[in-house]
């Protein structure tokens, strides 16, 4: 259980460095407004994501604001549910991201194979197995209109992905306190089976689709980053 509970985190850790690589080539090729409105989406979805976390764990809304100059917020009244309230808020946009990606994909008729990834395997393993499944996706679709709309969003979104430096600051001591928990209960053997299915298998595999389109927006970035590196050494 501890191996693939360690497993799961390496993914998140992927999904975060993808969305951080993003951030900057983008920064990079896009500047002030323009790169506002490019991932526009990403910031909907990422403060949708937050109000939502809050309606289901009671927290009040005071203000969501979409288009500050810090690209959105949403502030809020503490959560009724203590610890895991607070997490849940901060952490949603990766649950919202990822989950309106493949809602997406759903609708476009685009499928998105997992690839069978087995937790309790080595890492780098699990992670050939998963990426094998996106050029077969390419490759199936890239002839098709909706698949470079779904490449966009999946830009923007992944962009917005990780949670601010607020969000972490917010979820930090209720995430040692969980950190805490998690092994003292493993070692005691109290770990609850279905807590592990949970955390091991849902969340893991949300997390290998969010890394699966993150390097599915960080190879169709990266051409708009070299012709910009070009053309700007040019001028």
């Amino acid at each position: 259980m501890l191996e693939q509970s360690f497993n799961v985190f390496l993914w998140l850790i992927l999904v975060f460095g993808l969305s951080f690589v993003l951030t900057n080539l983008w920064n990079k090729i896009l500047f002030g407004i323009k790169y506002r409105i490019f991932i526009a989406p990403g910031i909907i979805i990422h403060e949708f994501s937050h109000a939502l976390a809050c309606f289901l764990s009671g927290a009040k809304i005071q203000e969501i604001n979409l288009f500050s100059s810090q690209g959105g917020y949403v502030r809020h009244y503490p959560p009724k549910i203590p610890i895991i309230g607070k997490i849940f808020i901060s952490f949603a946009p990766i649950l919202g991201g990822i989950g309106a990606l493949w809602l997406v994909a759903w609708l476009f008729n685009l499928g998105i194979v997992f690839g069978g990834i087995d937790f309790s395997q080595p890492f780098v393993q699990g992670a050939v197995i998963a990426f094998q499944g996106i050029p077969v996706f390419v490759q199936s679709y890239w002839l098709k209109w909706q698949f470079w709309f779904f490449v966009y969003l999946a830009i923007s979104i992944i962009i917005c992905l990780v949670p601010s430096k607020q969000d972490f600051k917010n979820a930090f001591v209720g995430l040692l306190i969980i950190f805490i928990l998690g092994i003292a209960f493993y070692y005691l053997d109290f770990l609850p089976y279905f807590l592990g299915i949970i955390f091991n298998e849902r969340l893991g595999q949300i997390l290998v689709l969010g890394a699966m389109l993150g390097f599915l927006a960080l190879v169709f970035s990266l051409p708009f980053y070299m012709a910009g590196k070009i053309f700007g050494r040019r001028r």
